[in-house]
């Protein structure tokens, strides 16, 4: 926070690069030294590539391709995660949707990692120094774009994706899953981005811990029963829906009049 504060004077770009590099330090001391982070373009084997992610965060037993400078170039399955970095979310966010919609459409192969099920997609998360003020607002957002979590560092809040991700067929036995943190707020919201990483570096293992269990419950939501969450979920949208909402149709009476 001292480097966001004393940041303030400097260019967009070196503001940029500069914050992009807080967040790389912040992981790479945060996260086990088996994970490498870099930036460049992801590509699947049917020839698509992404726009160009600022931090991609690589499973440890895959390859990637150098090249020039400190950019790589990843293979779609290799990816654990991918978060774009800007210094005001707000003003950003049509840049940040169009490198998540990129992303979004890069194929997967639905195979079983040796120690779990990765999502089909590739979770895409977004972090801004500078943004919206309120939680309501970052879910919204999340509602209705291809991104999977958002924070805003100045704000204090973080908030996932309430949707269902998509898991390879073989995962019968795995079940629905979510990001079980669903928002923190304070100084908790670091930790919520922390505790979702820490889920999709695990590939969703059931048996994973849950270091969510650390933050106060008014701090933080942590989903313990994903089948209930989604079938609550479920049950909020349809109530919602237009058709839900339409007035009754009038019972017909015997001589077809209308009661």
């Amino acid at each position: 926070m001292v480097n966001y504060a004393g940041g303030r004077m400097m260019s967009s770009h070196t503001k940029g690069k500069e914050r992009e590099t807080f967040i790389h330090f912040y992981l790479s001391q945060m996260l086990p030294t088996i994970h490498r982070f870099g930036s460049g373009e992801i590509a699947d084997s049917s020839g698509q590539i992404s726009k160009q992610a600022d931090i991609v965060i690589e499973y440890p037993f895959l390859p990637s391709l150098n090249s020039v400078g400190m950019e790589r170039l990843y293979i779609a399955e290799s990816v654990a995660a991918v978060i774009e970095v800007k210094s005001d979310l707000e003003s950003q966010w049509d840049e940040v949707v169009k490198t998540a919609e990129s992303i979004a459409q890069l194929k997967r192969t639905p195979e079983r990692m040796y120690f779990g099920y990765p999502p089909e997609k590739i979770p895409m998360i977004a972090v801004g120094y500078t943004g919206w003020k309120n939680l309501a607002t970052l879910q919204a957002h999340l509602e209705n774009s291809p991104v999977d979590c958002l924070l805003v560092i100045e704000s204090e809040i973080f908030a996932a994706s309430p949707k269902a991700m998509i898991i390879s067929q073989f995962a019968k036995n795995l079940g629905p899953q979510i990001y079980r943190v669903q928002w923190a707020k304070g100084p908790w919201a670091l930790w919520g981005l922390l505790c979702c990483l820490h889920q999709v570096l695990h590939a969703n293992q059931d048996d994973c811990i849950d270091f969510a269990r650390y933050a106060p419950s008014d701090k933080l939501e942590f989903v313990t029963d994903t089948i209930k969450f989604l079938h609550e979920r479920q049950s909020m949208e349809t109530s919602n829906s237009p058709a839900s909402m339409s007035p009754p149709v009038p019972a017909s009476l015997p001589n077809g009049g209308l009661a």
